[in-house]
């Protein structure tokens, strides 16, 4: 339940390179005018530039869609960033750069929320009703004064300018609170450190920026170098973030949530109700022979009392539950596929269960069809089925 996303073992400490982190992106703080300004903006296109490229190394590596789809975002994300600080070191501080950096919000924000809703069923209500009062609470005490502030500053006479400078903050805290979400999804999951990660970068930008709307709130310019040091920090986090993961090995189920559940046990069972296969983390005294036998027996009784009618053509049991153990079950053509659980089972295992009978049956049809008892023959579908759920 607890499998660590970097395929365990022990893990070197970060803090030394976190601490290095810190010194690069404060460092210019104690140069002169003339270098602090480059110094920024080459750790600032060193950063960008890493995330991106790290992020194409992770995506590459990983075929898993949903982590595809976040990647991209994140991509697009870093891109946009590492375009608009190239273009201003050569063109110059305009108008079009700010609409830039605005753009690189619209497709994380739209991808992170999109997973959220589809793994809702893993954040509990309670933790989804908090995250979201104190992080809009948070919004809107520190930045309705400061965006009223803001558009009477004369620090920036372009309307346009000051409508960004606005908007900034607020986008932040949309993606913030998209990500603690995750971060809360994907608790105790296989991401949960790399989440972690990404969600630390975003807080960095979101109190960049509100250092910095603070700032233009107040008619001054003398602090923008030490608000600086939030944005490069937030850069090389990100990069961090990305860089670890993408020396990761190669993972199917990389973007499964943490577990609401433990599989104990599984079964695979054909329509005559004979156990081909059997695997479980501890010895059961369940007779095997006579549990196949009796889910067999069970479906079949439900289907023939209420599965009548052609709507009701192709269901069956999915589910039962005794105390704190449930049986979830997923039919395929040849063979049904029966966990027993400790917690509750989702819709996700359910939809992982289908498709691990589809592949099954895929591969292993000649087996699986005509099945003559010889559990020789399964040994391999077993390890399959323990790779994918325990």
């Amino acid at each position: 339940m607890n499998e660590q996303w970097n395929d365990g073992g022990e893990q070197p400490s970060r803090r030394p390179f976190i601490i290095l982190l810190l010194l690069i992106s404060f460092f210019h703080l104690i140069l002169p005018d003339s270098l602090a300004s480059g110094y920024t903006t080459a750790v600032s296109l060193v950063g960008l530039g890493s995330a991106s490229l790290f992020i194409m190394m992770a995506r590459k590596n990983y075929r898993d869609y949903e982590f595809r789809n976040l990647s991209n975002a994140f991509l697009a994300f870093t891109s946009l960033f590492f375009m608009a600080e190239l273009l201003q070191v050569m063109l110059g501080s305009m108008d079009f750069l700010h609409l830039l950096w605005l753009c690189g919000y619209a497709l994380p924000i739209y991808a992170c929320w999109k997973t959220v809703i589809k793994y809702g069923e893993y954040l509990e209500i309670r933790n989804f009703i908090i995250t979201t009062l104190v992080v809009f609470s948070i919004a809107i005490a520190l930045l309705i004064p400061i965006g009223i502030a803001t558009s009477n500053s004369m620090l920036y006479s372009s309307t346009l300018k000051k409508t960004i400078a606005l908007i900034y903050p607020y986008l932040d805290t949309l993606l913030l609170l998209s990500l603690l979400l995750l971060a809360q999804i994907y608790h105790r999951g296989k991401l949960e450190l790399y989440w972690t990660t990404i969600t630390v970068a975003i807080m960095l930008f979101t109190l960049g920026d509100l250092m910095n709307a603070t700032a233009i709130a107040l008619g001054t310019s003398a602090f923008l170098n030490f608000f600086a040091s939030f944005y490069l920090l937030a850069y090389l986090y990100l990069a961090y973030g990305f860089g670890v993961l993408a020396k990761q090995k190669k993972k199917d189920t990389l973007m499964e949530p943490g577990r609401l559940y433990t599989v104990q046990q599984l079964f695979l069972i054909n329509n005559p109700g004979l156990l081909m296969c059997y695997a479980g983390r501890q010895e059961s005294q369940i007779d095997r022979d006579i549990l196949g036998g009796m889910l067999t027996a069970v479906q079949n009784f439900i289907r023939d009392s209420f599965g009548g009618g052609e709507e009701n053509d192709g269901e069956s049991l999915k589910r039962l539950q005794y105390g704190g153990l449930e049986i979830n079950i997923e039919n395929g053509k040849h063979v049904f596929l029966a966990l027993i659980v400790d917690g509750r089972g989702t819709e996700i295992l359910h939809q992982r269960m289908r498709k691990t009978i589809q592949h099954l049956e895929n591969r292993y049809e000649h087996v699986l069809k005509d099945w003559d008892g010889d559990l020789a023959g399964t040994q391999e579908i077993t390890r399959e089925l323990e790779y994918q759920f325990l």
